[in-house]
Order: structure tokens, then sequence, then C-alpha cells
């Protein structure tokens, strides 16, 4: 079940309908605003949604091609490309929490971004909370070995399970044959 709720342009409730939710179906967005402006009267419209109902596949196939405006989030992986090519800066968020950018990999369209402290806090106790969890892990793995129960070979198919946690980029793994030779190399 999906529903569509129109509002006026000072963001008070007009309309809300209710649709069959078929994923399948891209283009029942679109279909559904130009119902939606040609029932009120509307000119124009702007679809607002999750990345899951309008993702970059869909505002290609569907929006841009039907013309209507468009609102939703980019997913993670196109917010870090961003930064990287310098479109994001964090001087942008000196004097506010939200910033407009623009980037050759979106034409004509408006970024905002914006910074959450509160996010940004819990994403970095999550990562600390990680790292340490996996130190630990490593650590209760290298006295394994030196207490004999695992060969290097057991050690590294074991060391392997660590990875789950995706936090090994931030260590430098290294076997030593004696466990008191391990350190931590982690970095924050």
């Amino acid at each position: 079940m999906v529903y569509g709720l129109l509002c006026n342009g000072e963001g008070c409730p007009v309309a809300v309908s209710a649709f069959k939710g078929n994923p399948a179906d891209t283009s029942a967005p679109a279909r559904q605003l130009t119902n939606l402006c040609q029932r009120f009267g509307m000119e124009r419209g702007a679809l607002v949604g999750d990345r899951g109902m309008i993702g970059q596949t869909r505002i290609k196939q569907d929006l841009k091609p039907a013309g209507p405006d468009w609102v939703t989030a980019l997913r993670h992986a196109t917010v870090r490309k961003l930064a990287d090519q310098k479109c994001i800066q964090p001087g942008l968020f000196d004097d506010r929490d939200m910033a407009a950018v623009t980037s050759p990999d979106f034409p004509g369209e408006r970024l905002l971004v914006c910074f959450n402290p509160l996010v940004a806090a819990e994403r970095r106790r999550k990562r600390n909370a990680l790292l340490a969890r996996t130190e630990s892990d490593a650590r209760a793995l290298a006295a394994a070995h030196a207490a004999g129960t695992y060969d290097r070979d057991d050690f590294n198919r074991r060391r392997g399970t660590l990875r789950r946690r995706k936090m090994g980029e931030h260590f430098l793994w290294a076997f030593y044959e004696r466990a008191e030779e391990f350190t931590s190399t982690a970095s924050t």
C-alpha cells in the first residue's frame, strides 16, 4: 500500500490517496502526479519520496521525461562521491547546518546537503564501538594462537571472521609467532 499526500505551497494537506503498492510499476508516481494536477487544476507539482520510491533510475527513466519536480535523498555512496569530488566541503556548514551545492553528475539539479551533529555523534559512537570490539576479538584470537589453540592457517581463517564488521581497513594485520608481539594499530 502506498499513500499519496497532496499539500499546498505552504505544506498544508489538501488530499490523501491510497494506491496498491506495486514496486514493478515505476511510472505510477509520475502518472499519479499528472492525475492530481489535472484534478486540482495545477500547472506544476513535485513528488517527494524516500530513496526507495524516487531513486536515480526512476528519476532518469520516468520523472525527467514526464517533467515533474521531485525531492528525494541520495544514497550514502553518492554523497561520499560528492564529498570526494569536493562538491561538499565541511566549511559549508560553518554558519548553517545546510547548504546548496552543484555537481556535474547532477546537471540542472539543485542539491541540498545538511549536517546533523546528532547523527554524526551516533555514527562516531558506533564506529568506535566496532573498532573496540574488533580489536578485542583480534587480541583474543592472538592469545588463542599463542596458547596453541590455532595454527597459522586456522588463525588466518578465523581472522577472516573479524571482517564481518567491516573494520579491517582500520587495522594493520600482521602475523607474529608469539602473542606478546601483537600490538594494535587501529586508527581513530
